[in-house]
C-alpha cells in the first residue's frame, strides 16, 4: 500500500475527516505528521505505525495530558486519539525558532507559560530519563560512535537519579514547539510526564544554546527572584539534559556535538 493510500485508509477512521485534503509537515523529530483541511476547518494528525511505548506516552497519555494543557491556554485541544493516531486543532501562529530567546520578552513569556504548566495536576507518569537514556546506548549497538564518550553521557545522566521533585513538565522544548498563538503554546506533548519542572528550563537553555545572559534572565522570570539552591539544581538538569540529548542525537545520527552547559 503507498503512503497516499495509506493515509486515505486512515482518514475513514476519523469522523468527520474521511474527505479531508492533507499535505505533509516537516520539522517532527520523531513524528509523521499531515495538515488536514475539511470544510474550512484545519487539524494536525500525527501518525504511527505501531503504537507508541516508552520513553514516549501512549497516544491516550498524550491526549490526556493534553487536554488539560488546553484548558489552561497551553495547548491545542485534541479532537480524536487512537492507539496510532492523535489529531489536534491547528494553531496559527508563529513557531518560534531559536533566535526568538534572545528577547527578553520572549524569555519572560516562556517563564509565565511555564509556571502555569507547573502548577498542572501531576500526570501519574514519571519521565525517566535514565531509561531513555539506556535505550539510546543500545541503539548505539554497531554505529561507528565513540563509546568511552558514550559511556560517559551515560554515566552523567545515571547520577541524577530519578527526580524528588516533580511536577507536569513537557520535556521536549525545542524552540519549534513552542508558539505564539492567542499567548505562548507548546506543541508535541508526546515526552510530558512528571519531572523536575526545573528540566523544563535546562531543555531550553541546551536546545537553544542560550548564552549565560539570557539562561539567567529565563530563571530569573521563572522563579521571581534567585535562590541559590535551585540555581544548584538547574545546572544539574542542564548538565544531566546536556548527555542526554547528546545520546539521543547519537541514536538519530544527527550531529554527535557535545553540548557546552552555559554557566549561571
Amino acid at each position: 500500500m503507498t503512503g497516499a493510500c495509506r493515509i486515505e485508509k486512515v482518514l475513514q477512521t476519523i469522523p468527520g475527516w474521511e474527505d479531508a485534503s492533507w499535505r505533509a509537515l516537516s520539522g517532527g523529530r520523531t513524528n509523521r505528521a499531515l495538515l488536514l483541511s475539511a470544510d474550512g476547518r484545519k487539524a494536525v494528525l500525527k501518525t504511527d505505525r505501531l503504537p507508541r511505548t516508552a520513553p514516549f506516552n501512549s497516544r491516550a497519555e498524550e491526549a490526556r495530558i493534553q487536554a488539560t494543557a488546553h484548558v489552561q491556554g497551553l495547548a491545542a485541544p485534541v479532537l480524536f486519539v487512537s492507539e496510532t493516531l492523535i489529531l489536534t486543532e491547528y494553531l496559527a501562529g508563529e513557531i518560534w525558532q531559536p533566535c526568538n530567546l534572545a528577547s527578553d520578552a520572549k524569555l519572560a513569556q516562556l517563564a509565565s507559560a511555564l509556571r502555569r504548566l507547573h502548577r498542572l495536576p501531576p500526570s501519574g507518569r514519571t519521565f525517566n530519563a535514565l531509561r531513555a537514556a539506556e535505550a539510546y546506548m543500545r541503539k548505539l549497538a554497531g554505529r561507528p560512535v565513540d563509546r568511552e564518550l558514550a559511556e560517559h553521557h551515560l554515566a552523567k545522566v545515571r547520577q541524577q537519579g530519578r527526580p524528588r521533585n516533580t511536577s507536569l513538565c513537557h520535556n521536549d522544548l525545542v524552540a519549534a514547539n513552542i508558539i505564539s498563538s492567542d499567548g505562548v503554546r507548546l506543541l508535541d506533548w508526546e515526552y510530558a510526564a512528571d519531572n523536575e519542572p526545573l528540566f523544563d528550563l535546562a531543555v531550553v537553555i541546551v536546545e537553544n544554546q542560550l548564552t549565560s545572559a539570557q539562561a539567567d534572565y529565563l530563571f530569573t522570570q521563572y522563579t521571581d527572584g534567585d535562590s541559590a539552591s535551585l540555581r544548584a539544581r538547574l545546572q544539574q538538569q542542564v548538565t544531566m539534559y546536556s548527555s542526554l540529548a547528546w545520546l539521543w542525537a547519537a541514536a538519530h545520527s544527527q550531529s554527535h556535538t557535545k553540548y557546552v552547559s552555559p554557566q549561571n
